[in-house]
Parts: C-alpha cells; sequence; structure tokens
C-alpha cells in the first residue's frame, strides 16, 4: 500500500466528454417525453429532484438514471460555479475552482436510495454548494461605496467611521482600504470597502464636499469643523412643509387616497385607504412620514404623536395585495410595488408627507393634500373603476396558451405525472378536504384546463422567501376573457378583498368575504364574490403553489398564469416550464 496520500486526478478528455454526453442524453430524453427543456440551472435540478421523488419508489432500475442525473448535476456546477470532472478514490467527482471536491453521482445514488425526507437531495446538493460559491465570491459594491471611491479617486479625502471614530482613508487597494496612521499608533489599519455605510468627504483645505448617511445619532462622533458644516448644509426644520418642498417626491412616489373597507361606525374615525407606489427606476425607502395640518397659512407637523412616525411603523402600517416586506431585506420598495395602508384616518384637509431616499442616496420629500372628506356610496364604494386595456398583456397570455395547447396534444401519462403537484406532508394534517379536489382534479387541469390570469389575494408567508415547502395561497381569477387584456382589475380587486382582513362589515354580502380572507385555515375553491367589485363574474381560489411551477421557486409576482376547467372548483398555476421566453417579465 502507497504512504502517498491520495490526489484527484483530472479525468480523460474522452471521459469527459462521455459525462457531457450523457448530459445532454439526458435533455433530449426529458424534452421528447415529457416537453420539458432542461436548463443548467437550478430550476432544471429542482426540476429533477422532485422527479426522483416521484419515482424513486417504483419497482424499476436506477442505475441507468442515476448515471444520466449524475452527469447533468456535475454539469451544473462546472457551468455555474467553474471547476472540471476528475477522478478520486475510484469515484468521479467535479473538482470547483476552489479546490473543494463534489460527487453528484453519490448524492444522487443517495436520495433514490433514502429520499429526500433523510436529508438526501440534488436540489439541497446544488445549493449547498451554490451557497459555498456566494459566501466565497466578493460582494458587490453599493452606490454608496461606489461614491466612495470616485471622491477618493478624485483624490478627495474621505472619512469613513470604524471602532467608534471617523478615519481617514490612506489607500484603496481593490475591495480595502488602509486608514492614515495616527503618528502615536505603530500599526496600520485595514478594513474591507463592503463593510462602509456611511462617509464623509472633504477638499484638502477641510472643505466639507459630501456625507453619505450621516444622521442627527452620528453629530457627536464628528469633529467639530466637519458638524458645523453638515448642520449648514441642513434644510429648514421638516415640521413646516410648503408644497414647494413636494416637488422632488413626484419624480419617485405617486400618492392616491380612497375609499377604506372599514367603517366610521366602528371606531368613530373617519378611515380613508392610502396607497404610495413607487414610479422610479429605483429602489426607494420611506425613512419617516407624518401628517401635517393647515396653521397660519403653512402646513405643520400634526401627527398624534406629536413626532414623526418612523420607518418600522410605516412597514407595519403599509402593505400591499401580498407580502412586499417579505421579499426583499430592509424596507425597500422597488420600482412598480405599491404600499398600502387601508386604515389612515383624520379629518381633511390634510396633508400626509413622506420622507424617503433612493438607493442612489438621493433623498425626496412626497406628499398630497386630501382637501376633503372621500365621498362614499354604499353600493359602488369597493367597485374597482374599469382599466384600459393592455394590448400586450393579452399577446402574452396568447402565447402561453398556445405552447401550452402544443404541450396537451403531446401529453401522455408520464408527461402529466412529472407536471403534477406532489401531496405535501402537512395535508395530513389539514381537516378541510376543500384542496383534496385539487389532487383529484389535476390531470384533468393539466389535459384539458383553459389558462386564465389570475391575482393574488394572500399566501402562506413561507412562499415569499427561499424553501422547499409547497403551501397554499388565494387568488381571484374570472372566466371572462375581458380580463385577458385587464389583469391589472385583478390586482386591484385581490388588493380590496385583503384589505377586509380582520374587518367586520355591516353590509351582509361582504360579512362572508370578510370572514374568508381572516380565516387563513378557510380554503376558499371556486367561491363566486358579490358583485361588488365587478359586474363580471369573479371567483375566488384557493391552490397549491408548487414551487417547481414558478421562477426560482419564490412567489414574487401578484399576477400569474392559471388552468381552470368548468367541471371543477379546483386550479393550479401553469408550470413556468412552458412560459414563453419573456413571459415573466409581463408579471
Amino acid at each position: 500500500m502507497s504512504d502517498h496520500p491520495l490526489k484527484p486526478q483530472p479525468l480523460p478528455t474522452e471521459q469527459a466528454d462521455q459525462i457531457r454526453q450523457a448530459a445532454e442524453q439526458l435533455r433530449d430524453i426529458i424534452r421528447e417525453n415529457v416537453q420539458f427543456e432542461l436548463n443548467y440551472d437550478e430550476e432544471s435540478v429542482r426540476w429533477l429532484d422532485g422527479y426522483i421523488e416521484r419515482m424513486r419508489l417504483g419497482t424499476q432500475e436506477h442505475e441507468g438514471a442515476i448515471k444520466l442525473i449524475g452527469s447533468f448535476l456535475g454539469e451544473c456546477l462546472i457551468r455555474n460555479f467553474g471547476g472540471q470532472w476528475i477522478i478520486y478514490d475510484g469515484m468521479y467527482g467535479v473538482a470547483v475552482d476552489d479546490g473543494n471536491i463534489s460527487f453528484p453521482y453519490n448524492k444522487t445514488t443517495k436520495q433514490y436510495a433514502n429520499g429526500a425526507e433523510k436529508g438526501d437531495s440534488i436540489l439541497g446538493f446544488y445549493r449547498v454548494e451554490q451557497t459555498f460559491r456566494t459566501l466565497n465570491k466578493p460582494k458587490p459594491l453599493t452606490p454608496v461605496q461606489d461614491r466612495l471611491l470616485d471622491f477618493f479617486q478624485r483624490g478627495c479625502r474621505v472619512f469613513v467611521f470604524s471602532h467608534e471614530e471617523w478615519k481617514e482613508i490612506e489607500e484603496i487597494d481593490g475591495h480595502w482600504l488602509t486608514f492614515r496612521k495616527e503618528p502615536s499608533v505603530s500599526y496600520t489599519m485595514s478594513i474591507a470597502l463592503t463593510q462602509i455605510d456611511r462617509f464623509y468627504a472633504c477638499s484638502s483645505d477641510g472643505r466639507l464636499l459630501h456625507t453619505e448617511w450621516i444622521t442627527k445619532s452620528d453629530w457627536e462622533t464628528l469633529p467639530a469643523e466637519i458638524l458645523e458644516q453638515v448642520k449648514q448644509a441642513i434644510p429648514a426644520d421638516t415640521t413646516t412643509l410648503t408644497l414647494d418642498q413636494l416637488e422632488s417626491g413626484k419624480r419617485f412616489v405617486e400618492i392616491e387616497y380612497g375609499e377604506s373597507p372599514r367603517k366610521e361606525e366602528e371606531s368613530g374615525y373617519r378611515f380613508y385607504s392610502t396607497s404610495l407606489k413607487n414610479i422610479s427606476a429605483r429602489k426607494i425607502k420611506i425613512t419617516r412620514f407624518g401628517g401635517y395640518r393647515l396653521q397660519d397659512g403653512a402646513w405643520r407637523l400634526a401627527s398624534v404623536t406629536g413626532n414623526f412616525y418612523s420607518a418600522d411603523e410605516f412597514k407595519d402600517w403599509y402593505h400591499d395585495d401580498f407580502d412586499i416586506w417579505s421579499q426583499q431585506e430592509g424596507a425597500w420598495l422597488m420600482p412598480g410595488d405599491v404600499a398600502y395602508n387601508a386604515a389612515n384616518w383624520g379629518e381633511p384637509p390634510v396633508l400626509w408627507a413622506y420622507f424617503g431616499v433612493a438607493d442612489t442616496g438621493e433623498s425626496f420629500i412626497a406628499g398630497k393634500v386630501l382637501e376633503k372628506p372621500i365621498a362614499v356610496n354604499e353600493d359602488t364604494a369597493h367597485y374597482v373603476r374599469p382599466e384600459r386595456a393592455l394590448p400586450e398583456m393579452e399577446e402574452a397570455l396568447f402565447g402561453l396558451r398556445r405552447n401550452w395547447m402544443q404541450w396537451q396534444q403531446r401529453a401522455n401519462s408520464f408527461s402529466v405525472t412529472s407536471m403534477s403537484i406532489p401531496r405535501p406532508s402537512w395535508m395530513s394534517m389539514v381537516r378541510d378536504d376543500g384542496l383534496e379536489e385539487l389532487f383529484r382534479q389535476q390531470g384533468l387541469l393539466l389535459r384539458e384546463g383553459k389558462i386564465m390570469w389570475a391575482a393574488l389575494i394572500q399566501a402562506n408567508s413561507l412562499l415569499f422567501k427561499p424553501g422547499d415547502d409547497d403551501c397554499p395561497a388565494g387568488f381571484v381569477y374570472s372566466p371572462d376573457t375581458y380580463f385577458d387584456s385587464r389583469p391589472q382589475e385583478l390586482r386591484l380587486i385581490g388588493r380590496k378583498i385583503f384589505s377586509f382582513k380582520g374587518t367586520n362589515p355591516s353590509d351582509p354580502k361582504l360579512q362572508e368575504v370578510a370572514r374568508r380572507v381572516t380565516d387563513e385555515e378557510i380554503y376558499t375553491m371556486g367561491f363566486t364574490l358579490p358583485k361588488v367589485f365587478s359586474d363580471k363574474e369573479i371567483r375566488w381560489i384557493t391552490t397549491i403553489v408548487c414551487r417547481r411551477h414558478i421562477p426560482k421557486g419564490i412567489l414574487s409576482s401578484g399576477l400569474y398564469p392559471v388552468l381552470v376547467h368548468p367541471s371543477t372548483r379546483a386550479a393550479m398555476i401553469v408550470p413556468c416550464q412552458l412560459w414563453p421566453a419573456g413571459f415573466s417579465s409581463v408579471l
């Protein structure tokens, strides 16, 4: 026996080519038999993970499948993270560029033998590799850090806050900053540029040129000569505003007031809804906000607390038709996002002002005056006004229907099974049998279902972040083709329904809506909504969101295409594997 430790050896080119051919063979087999396109990405690994779980308990031999799937899995690692095929101690593996070795055939074999429930999953295997690569990859610079570099490269003196004091940058090497050494200190200090979130820049003579994310809480840490210049640069006290100061916000935020589902008799307050839409191309964050009243010709802060409401309070009180905050770090509003407060209150005239910042560092104040009470017509209070037709939405849906019809014409029992939603393990603990209809009828939906737009009402919060669990979600859709070009009306209706959560309306027609949206253990199947939201037929359905049927396995939109059929109350999201190229961009 040799005393030398084993070393991985690169696989000869001919053998590596045979593995690549096996991966391509798998793609051909799946494309021909299931009409699903495997790509070398996480979505395809997720699909194969589900395929193994569905097939592993069968009686057929798995050796051939293990060879093909293991080859494909290894190629995914190489194409996404770099590396090469190697042989180590008689086993084929992938040595990625950082020197670590992974064994895709072993993991595929283990999943067939043990299953994902016992911790053997090729999707989990792939995600671990992805996490390691991400952790070792340098983080991209934020706009703040990019601006710091720009000031330094222009020859400015740049100071950052580190170890409880402001330090001047002496040198920047790559993503590392070295601080100017104090005469009394015998060593130099360095810090990663990616750790910096605030700085200020001066000219060589000490004139303040720029500050970044320096707030009043930082003032006592600043040198006296810098603090004086900071104070001089601060705009007038924002407890008093003029309407001219709101002009900067018009490029970022559109504010609308409307009727509220909450009635005055519930609390004695006059409620109205308030929505803020990010109309810019940048991420924005509301840092504080407050209500103002007109006094002596000026708008003065008049919030009940006597102070501004915080960013956390904005996040708590304002939400979208689904939880926008759960999908991103912090309280950022992405372009097109709408933050909605269904229960704002106060007697007009009142000005609500929102102080915000874009991810570029630019600050703004957005606001709008509510001149008079919102008129409420009990018959039309919750009616969603017709929206203009969007031809691009109709065209996108038509393209998807064409793709799906071609798949249905070629579908066989194998392809239908591969597209079916697996029964989640938590279903055994659910008494409501409404969702059972979905599992009984999903074959019918896949073979004969018609595709319609559906808008999200609410969903299990787990769906808004990465994970493995398939969970329920509620949607509204209509069998009326009027909505083919107007899915945005469905989104507004979904938002209206969600606004009744936790309310007790006096209108009997709305009491059932409020009950269903409040009690999350009710799985609404095919409930026809009262004609208070639209004169069209609108149905409320609950379905299981299968993560491998949606892009990246995360619920990231308020609009999805669903399969419906007149003979069942069940519905399911159209698997994204058959969406046309670019379809996700219209959602």
